[in-house]
């Protein structure tokens, strides 16, 4: 039992790595990309995801 946990917890935050990721790839396309009207609204969602990815990151490396 202890070992499926250890290995779920393993896969989660590799999870939440990859996906941290992206978010920063998605954010630096959307800002070179110079769409500007809609760069302020999509950065700042994608911000507060890529805000909430390192917090659980930082919770599930204690």
């Amino acid at each position: 039992m202890e070992g499926t946990h250890l290995s779920n917890r393993s896969s989660h935050t590799e999870t939440l790595r990859t996906v941290s990721d992206l978010l920063h790839r998605a954010r630096r396309v959307i800002r070179d990309g110079g769409h500007a009207a809609a760069m302020f609204e999509i950065d700042t969602l994608l911000q507060v995801a890529q805000t909430e990815v390192a917090r659980r990151l930082e919770r599930n490396d204690r």
